[in-house]
């Protein structure tokens, strides 16, 4: 971490007066004085500056003082301005309204932003027309430390909100990843990735991470957008289906933690995996138009009767005769 700390000035004032009396012949006089008024210093400014990094530098990124630890940039918390072309940040903060105390405990954090190139956009700093990511995903830094936010700093900080000291965390990660503790801060130094030539080293060990921390994010977007629209009516149910069918692909169940598709529906979404099992079928087997246009309901009637033909039979072709439903519905 570098810190930069203004020095702090004094205003002084006050004279010293020297007084002699002469009387008669000459004698010795008294020596008088004016007391000096107190000044209160001048806070001092603290600068704190480092880098943004995943496979390569990244532009563009705002680096902030998570002070209430929300995982988000807050207008009243410490913040850069974009990251430059060499990833580098600089933050500065009056210790009068960040005591040492919060400054000691507050990480810095980094949203990979995905989206057209522009200020709120994080690019890659060699291919500055290029978005760095799909999903949204956060960097972070230990608590109380600037210097390099890359990914492997963010699984250190990870792995002390779990409880473990700043020096087992670290050298938790180098065990896990097989690399040396002292690349955590910096693996700028190691091979850039190549398809070609894949390398075993701190740095695509990085970019291995960052990609699990953007597929970590999507997953939980969609589990917060399941959550949003069962409370909504209407069209919802494709959208809800859509989400389904990223969350099961391949790995994304055991990245949340769970052991299957049921368990992570029944814990996360209170919802049958029947009922999740139909709706990843509306959304992988039916067109949206028709899906919204029939409703959820004769949507699901339609693929059980494709289900239950011998046919290569498509939802929309049975749709095309003469279909009544239970309630009356055709």
């Amino acid at each position: 971490m570098f810190l930069k700390v203004k020095a702090l000035s004094f205003a002084l004032s006050g004279t010293a007066l020297l007084v002699l009396s002469a009387c008669g012949g000459g004698s010795d006089g008294d020596i008088a004085t004016t007391p000096e008024t107190p000044t209160t210093p001048t806070p001092a400014s603290v600068v704190v500056t480092g880098t943004v990094v995943v496979d390569q530098p990244i532009q563009n990124a705002v680096v902030c003082m998570d002070l209430n630890a929300n995982n988000a940039c807050d207008a009243d918390e410490p913040a850069s301005a974009g990251t430059g072309s060499d990833g580098g940040y600089s933050i500065t903060y009056d210790s009068a309204k960040v005591t040492a105390a919060q400054a000691a405990s507050a990480s810095l954090i980094v949203a990979i932003a995905p989206g057209t190139a522009g200020a709120a956009t994080n690019l890659a700093a060699a291919a500055p027309t290029v978005v760095k990511t799909a999903p949204s995903y956060l960097l972070r830094q230990v608590a109380g430390k600037g210097g390099q936010i890359n990914p492997l700093t963010t699984l250190v900080a990870a792995g002390m909100a779990q409880g473990m000291s700043e020096s087992v965390a670290r050298a938790n990660v180098a065990v896990q990843l097989a690399i040396n503790e002292s690349k955590i801060d910096n693996y700028q130094d190691d091979p850039a990735f190549d398809k070609a030539l894949v390398q075993d080293n701190a740095r695509m060990m990085a970019k291995v991470t960052a990609a699990k921390e953007a597929a970590l994010a999507r997953a939980e977007d969609d589990l917060a957008l399941i959550a949003r629209k069962k409370l909504e009516i209407g069209d919802a149910f494709y959208e809800i289906g859509e989400a389904l069918v990223r969350l099961r692909a391949k790995g994304v169940v055991a990245l949340l933690g769970y052991a299957s598709f049921a368990e992570l529906c029944e814990a996360r979404l209170e919802m049958s995996v029947a009922r999740a099992e139909w709706l990843v079928a509306i959304a992988s087997r039916v067109r949206r138009e028709d899906a919204l246009r029939w409703g959820q309901e004769k949507t699901v009637a339609l693929l059980q009767i494709a289900n239950a033909t011998s046919a290569d039979d498509t939802p929309g072709q049975i749709a095309g005769g003469s279909l009544k439903l239970p309630g009356g519905k055709r």
